[in-house]
């Protein structure tokens, strides 16, 4: 990115900022040691006083000012107080994905609150909850198919053994009735 930054303009001695991706959107690069992928499509080098220095954050008043900029319809506060209690499921009902990342809500926020890093956040803990709970899922579905199966062998056993009691049981039963055969034609020869 220097190289570039170089081929054009050149840098000024007043740069204080480095930004990838716009105004709003983008995000500060440590360094200009980076290179030019397909994701760059902005690069903003800011000079002291184009961008102010981030403002103290205050405790949301509930102006709903982020939901009427909001370009998905979303409740940002909502989702705020959501991602600051970890409440996946709030998150997911609330449509957190659904956020673009644009920005909107940090921009128009009296309380100078940096949502749109929250819910960047907020998405990555969203993923891994869902990719556990398919994870659960998954592994919820062997042990109900190994339990099957072994409820399957149990009962194919229980088959089998009953079946060679049944087979040992006919087996005496015709040994006594060829005792008894005997010993009624000894008492009949008497």
């Amino acid at each position: 990115m220097g190289e570039l930054i170089e081929s054009t303009v050149g840098y000024r001695d007043d740069v204080t900022h480095l930004i990838m991706g716009g105004p709003m959107m983008g995000f500060l690069l440590p360094d200009d040691h980076l290179p030019v992928t397909k994701a760059t499509n902005c690069l903003v080098v800011a000079q002291t006083g184009e961008i102010s220095p981030p403002k103290p954050e205050m405790p949301c008043i509930r102006c709903s000012e982020c939901s009427q900029v909001c370009p998905a319809q979303l409740l940002p506060q909502e989702l705020l107080t959501a991602a600051s209690r970890s409440d996946m499921r709030a998150l997911d009902s609330l449509g957190l994905e659904a956020c673009i990342e644009c920005g909107c809500c940090d921009y128009v926020c009296p309380s100078y609150i940096p949502m749109t890093a929250r819910f960047i956040a907020a998405k990555v803990g969203l993923r891994q909850h869902h990719l556990g709970t398919q994870d659960t899922a998954r592994a919820r579905k062997r042990f109900d198919r190994r339990q099957a199966r072994l409820e399957q062998q149990t009962t194919e056993r229980g088959q089998d053994l009953q079946g060679q009691v049944d087979e040992l049981a006919g087996a005496q039963a015709k040994a006594i009735e060829a005792v008894m055969a005997r010993v009624n034609s000894t008492r009949d020869e008497e």
